[in-house]
Formats: structure tokens, C-alpha cells, sequence
């Protein structure tokens, strides 16, 4: 949360009015419908324009143990950094290069994607994440939808597990 009031110390009367704004913040409806089946919803109630009140909203299946396939609007699968929520991101913003160059119009787009990891041995997986999507933005759908170029995104990531000690 962000409050901001001004103390006039130049002596006029002049002063921009108070302002308080929450930044961040998410409301998150999920569950499971089945063993197979998942969903989510994500609304950001403080964003600045009603196109960006829609975050997430998809159905995950979960065909094996290590993948998943979701259908609906989700974010688009590009490198590590675009995949995590800001609050768990080692700096405070994302870089320059995932902000710029590593997405579409914005994060989210209507789309199919398959997540999920490859576990290679005990200390090792490859983690993957395709996203096919519309190629538009976010909440773009219908007959708003003319633009006729569609994306297909990325990731590709080897990570490797720490060895517990015993």
C-alpha cells in the first residue's frame, strides 16, 4: 500500500491533494475440479484501465505427473524471469530485456500452453513451457479479435537440484 500526503514548506497555498493507491494486488479464485482437472481466475481489482482487470482465467489438465496443458488466458511462456510472479523474483522489477523484448503486447494472452518438467536424473530435470496464443492481448476475443498473426512462446530451462546432505 502507498499513501502519500505533501507538506507545503514553500509557503504558498498551493498542495497536490492526499493520494493513497495498493499496488499489487491480486484476487485469486482456484481449485480442482477433478483428479485431471484445475482452474483459476485472477483479477487485479487496481488496475488503471478495464482491460487489465482480467488477469488469468484457464482450465489446467493434468494428463501425467510432470505436465500440465492450460487453455484460456494465462501469461505467455518466455524465460524464467516473465514466468514468475514479481513477489517472488530475486530483484523488486523485472529487466529491461523481459519487459521489452521477451513478450507481446503485455504478459497475458489468450492462448494453449503445455508446462511442466522432464526430470532427467535425481539431481537434474529440464523444465518446459510452450504457449500458443491468439497474438493479440489480453482480453482481446470475438469479434475484436481481426489481427490474423498468432505467437508461439518459449522456454526451454535445464535446472539443477541441490544434492540434500544427509
Amino acid at each position: 500500500m502507498h499513501y502519500q500526503h505533501e507538506f507545503n514548506t514553500n509557503g504558498d497555498t498551493i498542495q497536490d491533494p492526499d493520494g493513497f493507491r495498493i499496488l499489487r494486488a491480486r484476487l485469486i479464485a482456484e481449485g480442482d475440479l477433478n483428479k485431471y482437472t484445475s482452474y483459476q481466475v485472477m483479477i487485479d481489482p487496481r488496475a488503471p484501465e478495464i482491460a487489465g482487470l482480467l488477469r488469468d482465467a484457464y482450465i489446467e489438465f493434468h494428463p501425467t505427473k510432470n505436465q500440465k496443458i492450460r487453455i484460456g488466458q494465462q501469461k505467455t511462456q518466455f524465460g524464467w524471469e516473465n514466468r514468475q510472479s514479481i513477489t517472488e523474483l530475486y530483484v523488486v522489477n523485472r529487466a529491461e530485456a523481459s519487459d521489452n523484448v521477451a513478450r507481446g503486447e503485455n504478459l497475458r494472452d489468450i492462448g494453449l500452453g503445455l508446462l511442466g518438467n522432464v526430470p532427467i536424473n535425481k539431481n537434474f530435470r529440464l523444465e518446459d513451457a510452450v504457449t500458443f496464443t491468439n497474438g493479440t492481448r489480453s482480453n482481446v476475443r470475438g469479434p475484436f479479435d481481426f489481427n490474423t498473426k498468432k505467437a508461439l512462446w518459449l522456454s526451454l530451462i535445464h535446472i539443477s537440484e541441490p544434492t540434500r546432505l544427509r
